[in-house]
């Protein structure tokens, strides 16, 4: 079956995210509103001035009492329909012939696409649409005017002969616009960038401003062990108090369950140390004076024997695991050869290893001479040795290697192994777990032994490190201080 790995997720980084998104759309929002109504005030504006040029246009237009259509420029309103730089344009076109009257030097050689709706509605308010002339986009504006002679000067029926239907279009290019819009878009795109940049420094800063007592309270939860099961301080923020609440409730529900456990623990090894002992004295006893014994009972007492050794042995580990659970446990440093400590723990294995084919192979590199607990060591090396014994492959062996430097020692032993597996690494150092195929009537070992070296090296503060290779290669490490 696949494990789905699921990513560690931050509040930090999911919120500034959030908001990032949130004030990135209402920005863009916030920009395409106003560079819409900034375009559309533009257009307005020139729409005005092209109203403006029309009716400029309008106002020189006159007719005579042959009925010709005639237009005075003055230069005032001529100039800017000259010169192609200003991309101005006017047309006068008669609506009964649909002809051009006139049309500015800007219109040389240029068509206009002019709307039937201008010839059709007969639009007397000012009609606008947009067209290319040779690539650029102009806006125009027409208005469609009925003139007549001037009556001061013409008789009625001169008047009503030569009334004319007028339609008088002005143009603008919108380059100009366009460029005015583009500056206004890059001032905007500007100012609103940063004011993004600046909202989100915000916004992080008040996150992280705001996140310091959660930040506070996973620190002090990362303190949390089994040595440590003190209560937390509790922040003082509604949304984390409930649960720093709870939290410390859990806390010391299993610290008292723990207390219990030692308790326990602490008094029945005591409990047991006398009915053992009166136990073994009875066999050893029984064991001197096997005249009269039977060879069936000599081996049953002699199993009961072992049995008691054994434990002896349950019962010291217990004592002295409840003693450092309890912080009541002091250590006698003293300066000793490690070398020949762990060449006594060998000697006294090797008759148990010769049973199981198990060859033992020490290796020592540096100085052995150190300064530490000696009792302490010889319980971890026992420990470690025997278990290596225990569960390495028969006829196989062990290599039991020291390295001493200046100012500190590593001890490492490695086996080959068919019973323990990888999987098992994680519960090597809980009391009493032993691999089930190990669980035999003849097993000498409780489950303890690694417990009490990993209790040990804790209070000796000694690093212990655990190994598998090729998937058959188990290797074992300890190491800490030689001197003091």
């Amino acid at each position: 079956m696949t494990d789905h790995i699921k990513k560690e997720k931050s509040i930090l980084k999911q919120t500034s995210l959030a908001m990032f998104i949130i004030i990135l759309i209402t920005l863009i929002s916030a920009e395409l509103i106003i560079l819409n109504q900034s375009y559309k005030s533009l257009l307005q504006s020139l729409d005005k001035s092209l109203v403006a040029h029309t009716e400029s246009v309008l106002s020189v237009i006159d007719i005579d009492e042959a009925g010709e259509v005639i237009v005075d420029f003055d230069d005032s309103i001529i100039r800017e329909f000259i010169e192609d730089d200003n991309e101005a344009y006017f047309l006068i076109i008669n609506v009964e012939k649909k002809s051009i009257i006139i049309s500015s030097p800007t219109l040389q050689g240029r068509n206009i696409h002019i709307p039937e709706t201008v010839f059709t509605e007969r639009i007397h308010s000012p009609h606008f649409w947009e067209d290319t002339l040779e690539g650029n986009e102009t806006r125009f504006c027409a208005i469609t005017k009925t003139t007549f002679p001037d009556p001061d000067d013409y008789s009625e029926e001169v008047i009503q002969k030569h009334t004319r239907q007028l339609i008088i279009i002005t143009g603008k290019g919108l380059r100009h616009l366009n460029e005015e819009f583009t500056q206004l878009l890059i001032l905007t795109s500007s100012v609103l960038g940063a004011g993004l940049i600046f909202l989100l420094i915000m916004i992080r800063a008040i996150l992280i401003y705001n996140l310091k007592p959660l930040k506070w309270f996973k620190k002090n939860v990362s303190l949390i062990s089994e040595n440590n099961l003190n209560p937390l301080p509790v922040p003082q923020v509604n949304e984390i108090k409930s649960v720093g609440e709870t939290l410390n409730d859990v806390i010391l529900r299993l610290r008292n369950a723990f207390d219990r456990e030692k308790r326990f623990s602490s008094n029945v090894a005591h409990e047991l140390r006398t009915p053992i002992s009166e136990i073994k004295t009875l066999v050893e006893v029984v064991l001197k004076f096997t005249d009269d014994l039977s060879e069936e009972e000599k081996l049953i007492f002699a199993d009961i024997f072992d049995s008691v050794i054994m434990m002896e042995i349950i019962v010291a580990n217990l004592l002295i695991l409840s003693r450092i659970d309890s912080n009541n446990f002091t250590t006698q440093g003293e300066e000793f050869n490690f070398v020949h400590l762990i060449e006594k723990i060998c000697s006294r294995y090797t008759k148990y290893a010769d049973t199981r084919g198990v060859l033992l192979k020490q290796l020592s590199i540096g100085n052995p001479v150190i300064n530490a607990d000696k009792e302490m060591l010889r319980i971890i090396c026992e420990n470690l040795i025997s278990n290596a014994i225990e569960y390495s492959v028969e006829k196989s062996s062990i290599d039991i290697n020291t390295h001493f430097s200046e100012d500190n020692f590593t001890l490492s032993i490695v086996n080959e192994t068919e019973i323990i597996t990888k999987e098992d690494i994680p519960l090597l150092f809980e009391r009493f777990w032993r691999k089930d195929e190990t669980r035999t009537s003849d097993n000498n070992h409780s489950g303890l032994g690694l417990a009490l070296v990993k209790s040990l090296a804790d209070y000796l503060k000694y690093d212990i490190e655990v190994k598998f290779e090729e998937n058959i290669y188990f290797s074992i490490s300890i190491s800490g201080k030689s001197g003091g």
